[in-house]
């Protein structure tokens, strides 16, 4: 059985590369405001809204990580489980 014939397989895929896509852009605006903070630290510029907005961009990379390496897993899993049962029917034949 093709993957891509396999509708599970394909949503498993795109939930993926949703994950994969929020987790590049939960590094982009850490990265932006990391950047913005440490500017704003040089000059001697103390940010409350800044810093709290800089964990709250960090705490979103941790959560991202974590949907993309669920996703992997959920992906993983089903392909394995779709290849044993593969396995098993071509066994039976």
């Amino acid at each position: 059985m093709l993957e891509e014939d396999h509708p599970k397989l394909l949503r498993l895929h795109e939930r993926q590369r949703l994950a994969r896509c929020a987790l590049l852009e939960a590094y982009e605006r850490r990265d932006t405001l990391t950047g913005t903070l440490a500017a704003a630290t040089v000059r001697g510029v103390e940010h409350q809204d800044l810093q709290t907005a800089t964990t709250a961009a960090e705490n979103a990379v941790r959560n991202a990580e974590t949907d993309l390496k669920d996703a992997e897993y959920a992906l993983a899993s089903t392909i394995e489980a779709l290849a044993s049962a593969a396995l098993r029917h071509a066994g039976e034949s």
